[in-house]
């Protein structure tokens, strides 16, 4: 049950006998650590392409963590911990969605994934029932969602497209997260599907 909050965690290879396929299952573990703990040990392998071109799990990790130090700014949380309040996003399918979903872990808190396709209405009542704090919106969302966030009294945060390539990762592979210990217990996402 805890251990499906966070998606990584100790693992174990099982080999399909028919096909010889690879399968990961999850072992039972009281070590729980989120997606985005294990990024660097990748480095500069290419975690996603899209349309905007190739990711290194470096340049996602960094680019979480300044996101994440925004979030931190922009809600006067200078212990970096948001204690699980509610980060909502608008993003397209791209690089982004991760950067603002890992970003919200890194902050400390529960990231909520908004649909680009659902009526500004449904938009309003995932922001008000999830308690949202904060929502960061890619820039070609932020006119579609600040009208609603600002009558919730939710900030709303743009985030800036960013382009793929090198960037400066030594200030930020420095900055202190959770022990991994501290991420047993914490919720990690609030997903609405469309029934809702």
């Amino acid at each position: 049950r805890d251990l499906h909050r966070w998606g990584l965690r100790r693992q174990k290879r099982a080999e399909c006998p028919r096909r010889g396929i690879q399968t990961t299952w999850t072992a039972s573990s009281h070590h729980v650590s989120p997606v985005f703990s294990r990024a660097l040990t990748f480095g500069d392998k290419i975690a996603i392409v899209d349309q905007n071109g190739e990711h290194t799990y470096r340049e996602l990790f960094c680019q979480s963590l300044r996101l994440s130090q925004e979030i931190c700014r922009v809600l006067q949380c200078s212990s970096r911990d948001l204690k699980e309040e509610r980060i909502s996003f608008l993003c397209p399918n791209d690089a982004s969605y991760v950067v603002a979903q890992w970003a919200s872990w890194m902050s400390g808190g529960i990231a909520v994934p908004l649909y680009k396709k659902h009526p500004v209405q449904q938009l309003e009542y995932v922001l008000e029932d999830s308690q949202s704090a904060l929502v960061i919106a890619a820039d070609e969302y932020v006119g579609k969602i600040s009208p609603s966030a600002k009558k919730l009294g939710v900030p709303v945060l743009p985030l800036r497209s960013h382009s793929s390539g090198s960037a400066d990762h030594t200030a930020v592979e420095d900055v202190p997260l959770a022990s991994s210990a501290s991420w047993k217990d914490r919720g990690a996402m609030i997903i609405y599907t469309s029934g809702t």
